[in-house]
């Protein structure tokens, strides 16, 4: 009889090298892609937080420079009385006619607070001068999401509730918003800016 062939192939121990190298690169390939999705997420999550806070102070610096005076009476809108304090800020703003021209002496009321529960949101509220002619439109909105904290405060740091803010000629506004991106991991951002009214005579 003839002698057996040998046929070319793996050894059992060349098979379990290959597999465990196998392993390792597979588990390195995971772990990046793991990574660079949880980089993803807190990075979305980051501009999402950022833009909420940044579009909420664009508007209350835009507001407090447009407006004539911090106003130093409280307003009633609905079931809810507004006052300027360390959480809380009603401007008076010069009313404006169908062509966008101030009326004399009149004003609108604007308001920023905090409403919900925890995470909070900022709400502007508009109300328009009842006596007046005013063609600004009431409004009530929410303009920024996930806030854990609204400050008004004068340009030297006291709390608005400590000073008189009828005599104020500007205010440092701070925002700070936050988001839980994943389990106990969470994303905060704090805008501060101080705006100057304008003060219209």
């Amino acid at each position: 009889m003839g002698k057996k062939k040998l046929t070319a192939g793996f050894t059992l121990v060349e098979i379990l090298i290959a597999a465990a190298i196998s392993l390792i690169i597979g588990g390195v390939i995971v772990a990046v892609l793991m990574s660079s999705q949880r980089s993803f997420s807190t990075g979305t999550v980051f501009m999402e937080v950022h833009s909420s806070a940044r579009l909420a102070m664009d508007m209350m610096v835009r507001d407090v420079k447009w407006a004539k005076q911090i106003s130093p009476d409280s307003l009633t809108v609905g079931m809810d009385t507004f006052t300027s304090g360390d959480h809380t800020l009603v401007l008076d703003v010069p009313s404006t006619d169908s062509d966008g021209d101030i009326i004399d002496d009149e004003y609108d009321k604007i308001v920023y607070h905090l409403t919900g529960a925890a995470p909070d949101q900022i709400e502007r509220i508009v109300v328009p001068n009842a006596g007046a002619s005013s063609q600004r439109p009431a409004e009530q909105r929410i303009i920024a999401n996930n806030v854990s904290e609204l400050d008004f405060k004068n340009s030297t740091g006291d709390w608005l509730s400590s000073v008189s803010v009828a005599s104020l000629n500007d205010v440092s506004i701070s925002v700070t918003t936050s988001k839980v991106v994943r389990g106990d991991q969470s994303v905060q951002e704090t805008l501060s800016s101080i705006a100057r009214l304008r003060n219209f005579e």
